[in-house]
């Protein structure tokens, strides 16, 4: 892989820890907020994991292309 394809891998990456780094707290906290903010967050956490998948998948991709 070369420098380029590896510093994008790496970038996307690392926006995927800080995406499941921010779900960790909404879904933690989940336990003491009001039904609508049930919701939400959960909603939010389904966002959030379909853009994680986008995110492995395209570093996926780039890892394993040559």
């Amino acid at each position: 892989m070369d420098q380029d394809k590896r510093d994008l891998v790496n970038q996307l990456c690392t926006q995927t820890g800080m995406i499941m780094e921010d779900c960790s707290t909404v879904a933690l906290t989940i336990v003491g907020a009001s039904n609508e903010e049930i919701g939400d967050r959960i909603s939010r956490l389904q966002s959030d994991a379909e853009r994680l998948g986008m995110l492995i998948k395209a570093a996926h991709s780039l890892a394993v292309s040559t």
